[in-house]
This record gives C-alpha cells, structure tokens and sequence, in this order.
C-alpha cells in the first residue's frame, strides 16, 4: 500500500511540474491596420515541446471565414510568430501541444471607405447638365 501511495505522490508531483499556463498574451502593433504585421508573444510556464499560433480572419458578423496556423518560435523567453493583417478582426489562439491554451481576439482597424471614382464622375455630370440647363435658358 506504501509503495501505491508513493508511487501516486510522484506522479502527482511530476504532472505539476509539467502544467503549462499561458502567463501572458500580447501583440504588436496594439492596435493593427489592414496590411500590418503582427507580432504575437506569449509567455508560458512549464515544459512545452511545441506551441502554434492559429489565426482566423472573422467577417462582420464575427463568423470565421478563413483560419492558418504558425508553428511560434521561441525569442528571448518568448514565443513569437509573425503574420499579415487583412481588413477584418482576428481570433488567435495558442495550442500548447495540441492543446487550446488561451483564445484573444485583435481588432483590425478598419479602412474607411470613401465614395467611389464612379460616384463622383456621376456628382460632375449632374452639375456639368444643370450648368448646361441654366445656359440654355438664358
């Protein structure tokens, strides 16, 4: 029974010892832009043989429309990977040997859309066909 119970309390022991936890989860730039590139860091306790960052572009609605994965390399005590914005928010994640540790979402600053080449030629033909209507009446 001895020899159960400290077989038992090693095993306890070790399982602790290899626990990982996300200690912390950034990104640079703070605040992205579509078109910037995205430095993910975290910082994690314990043994780990193998961390990836997964990324996923969400629509407006926040559905997922596309997802990648990067294998994160270790810089500094550090675990970074690097990757492109697009114009939509993103959910990242870091699997910690095959496991979800921690889920964050970045908010993409969106480009602000401005009327079209087309709406302002529109916008001077109206003007150029009244300006031509106020000539004719003259």
């Amino acid at each position: 029974m001895k020899k159960i119970l400290i077989v038992l309390s090693l095993f306890l022991i070790s399982s602790l010892s290899i626990a990982q936890e996300v200690k912390n989860l950034y990104w640079e730039p703070e605040k992205p832009k579509a078109g910037d590139e995205i430095t993910v860091y975290a910082e994690i306790d314990g043994n780990v043989s193998q961390i990836t960052l997964k990324y996923c572009f969400l629509d407006e609605k926040g559905n997922i429309t596309s997802c990648q994965f990067k294998n994160m390399e270790l810089e500094d005590g550090k675990w970074t990977a690097s990757f492109k914005a697009e114009d939509k928010d993103i959910e990242i994640s870091i699997i910690v040997d095959g496991e979800v540790m921690e889920d964050k979402i970045i908010e993409v600053e969106k480009e602000k859309k401005t009327p079209s080449f087309f709406v302002y030629m529109v916008i001077v033909a109206i003007v150029i066909a009244m300006m031509a209507k106020i000539k004719i009446r003259k």
